[in-house]
């Protein structure tokens, strides 16, 4: 039997290093920060340390060209760390400078982190903090019920708070050509070799001991499915029964979202995913989870199409299908240790 836990999940915040060194204090941290969401579950995040600083870097290694060629969706998950980090800081009242994009000679480095003296002053991010271990993406069907109306405006104005724009696809005929172009999308990417290749190799076994990747179950699979999985997926024919099933999904989702930009830049990209953690931490709060409809907007033609169907909203960046439905299981996490490197 297994359980519905991974030990990364399983966090004790009584063991915080109160009066550790910075170092230890950044190292018990991000044990927060690495169960941010990520495409896909890459978790593409590294982290550089020393005494005083800490550093996030895109991980290149971790990146799906064929999937993400400009690294949008890395950088965008590389933003979800480090709004968690951002959570797990104020919560143990601990202050930090912040500077985006510090090194001029490598634009991979998205983000300085230093510890200051001073205790942290802003109370905002605190009650988000006990979502960080419940919140998990949810890709079975929802169970109907819309998300209220005031939840909907706490998440507008969250979204606003990291300097990006979310809106709520609510009329039925704007919701149907979504739907159309996610459609679309699922059959252009499964009629390509290199994307079905990609897919294929990010998919997992239920009984894989991979900390990264989607596990079957994660899409409610049983073991002898999730095996037989990647070779499904990399020999193809399944774009029309996924495109089926995805227009569905977008038709009866309680709450169909779309994250977007006024730029489509690195920074934006990591405004975007500081952004999309803010948001699902909050609807967990509320007992609401999410999942993610990507396909129409990781393809540059059907991104365009769906940009004018919203109502020239401006770069969409992400789309998000949201409502309540049972608990998800929490998909694999691999450790501080093996994304943490001392400089």
């Amino acid at each position: 039997m297994f359980s519905l836990k991974h030990d990364a999940w399983d966090i004790d915040e009584s063991e915080f290093p109160d009066h550790g060194s910075d170092a230890d204090k950044w190292r018990f941290l991000l044990k927060y920060a690495v169960l941010a969401p990520s495409t896909r579950n890459t978790q593409p995040w590294e982290f550089r340390l020393n005494e005083h600083m800490l550093e996030l870097y895109a991980d290149r290694s971790r990146e799906a060209t064929s999937i993400d060629p400009r690294g949008r969706e890395l950088v965008m998950s590389c933003g979800a760390a480090l709004f968690n980090l951002r959570v797990a800081l104020e919560h143990f009242d601990c202050a930090a400078k912040i500077s985006y994009f510090p090194r001029f000679d490598d634009t991979d480095c998205l983000a300085r982190l230093e510890m200051t003296a001073s205790k942290a002053i802003t109370r905002d991010l605190g009650d988000l903090f006990l979502s960080i271990q419940s919140r998990h993406t949810q890709r079975m069907p929802f169970d109907g019920r819309k998300p209220p109306d005031k939840l909907l405006q706490q998440l507008e104005q969250d979204a606003k708070a990291e300097q990006i724009s979310v809106y709520f696809v609510h009329e039925e005929a704007q919701r149907r050509e979504v739907g159309k172009l996610v459609a679309e999308g699922d059959r252009q990417q499964a009629s390509s070799p290199t994307f079905r290749m990609q897919l294929a190799g990010l998919f997992r076994s239920n009984l894989s001991l991979r900390k990264d990747g989607m596990p079957g179950y994660s899409h409610g699979m049983g073991w002898l499915r999730s095996m037989l999985m990647p070779s499904l997926i990399d020999k193809g024919g399944w774009g029309d029964d996924v495109a089926a099933d995805d227009f569905m999904s977008v038709m009866h989702a309680p709450c169909l979202a779309i994250l977007s930009t006024e730029e489509d830049t690195m920074r934006a990209w990591l405004a975007t995913g500081q952004a999309l953690s803010r948001i699902l931490l909050r609807a967990c709060g509320a007992g609401v989870s999410a999942s993610y409809l990507g396909q129409a907007i990781e393809l540059p033609s059907l991104r365009k199409q769906l940009q004018k169907t919203a109502g020239d909203l401006g770069y969409p960046q992400l789309m998000l299908r949201m409502g309540y439905g049972e608990e998800a299981r929490a998909t694999p996490r691999l450790k501080v240790r093996d994304v943490l490197r001392r400089v």
